[in-house]
């Protein structure tokens, strides 16, 4: 039997939900994309333009939020209950529309070290997949800073999960930020921006990436980088990341 999170490719949609959902499935399908990722901001639209994309595309995913007020690892531990039902309450209302994969954001705690609230990370992580298996489904941790962002410390991170609902979204676009943050999340400056070697490094660093956990990615983020600046959320032919060896790891 066919796996129920087969492969599809789709756009965000987050910046074209000013448009009939008619409309958006109509040119979705005329490029030939398949599938399309909602936002928060999608889950207010009426239930009945809900209903056209979800029956005019093969798949929908579905980005949770990580705002102050929905991320997981909140500043006073005894919030975090509060963080998980919110998006419990999200991926129920998203489930209603057949979505079944979630991306999710693990981000880190200002001014504290990874060490210092790793366990928790790990924790808040585990209780999401309970909640995904609640609906079937499964989330998609994020490559970005911290706990998700080099593949070692990736493979630590999901390793230590260890939930069979919990794995990754590989975001090939985002290794720019694990070079320019330093520990506590704070901006650094990194010699190899914007040279050939960063350009190197940065591919690089997707390469080992996909290697490293190519079986517990459910999800993929593809654009590209602009080459003047790396302003990232590129057309993908358009900038330094190179994906051919990419497909073929």
């Amino acid at each position: 039997m066919p796996s129920a999170f087969g492969p599809a490719f789709g756009l965000s949609l987050g910046y074209a939900l000013d448009r009939p959902a008619e409309e958006i499935v109509a040119k979705l399908n005329e490029f030939g994309f398949t599938a399309g990722e909602l936002n928060i901001g999608a889950l207010e639209l009426p239930t009945s333009e809900l209903r056209i994309l979800a029956d005019g595309l093969d798949r929908l995913t579905f980005h949770l939020p990580f705002d102050a007020e929905h991320r997981l690892v909140q500043a006073d531990p005894a919030d975090d209950a509060t963080a998980i039902n919110r998006h419990r309450a999200l991926i129920a209302r998203a489930s209603d529309l057949g979505i079944r994969t979630f991306v999710l954001h693990v981000m880190n705690l200002p001014g504290q070290r990874i060490e210092e609230y790793w366990d928790r990370s790990v924790q808040v992580a585990r209780a999401m997949g309970e909640v995904a298996a609640e609906y079937d489904s499964v989330i998609g941790c994020e490559n970005c800073y911290p706990v998700v962002r080099f593949a070692d410390v990736t493979d630590q991170f999901l390793g230590e999960v260890d939930h069979p609902n919990v794995g990754m979204t590989l975001d090939t676009g985002h290794f720019w930020s694990a070079v320019i943050e330093d520990e506590l999340g704070h901006g650094k400056a990194w010699p190899l921006w914007k040279t050939p070697e960063g350009v190197d490094e940065l591919n690089n660093m997707l390469y080992d990436m996909a290697r490293t956990v190519a079986g517990r990615i459910v999800n993929i983020h593809m654009h590209n980088l602009r080459p003047s600046d790396w302003k990232d959320h590129q057309p993908v032919g358009e900038g330094i990341m190179e994906y051919d060896t990419f497909f073929e790891i």
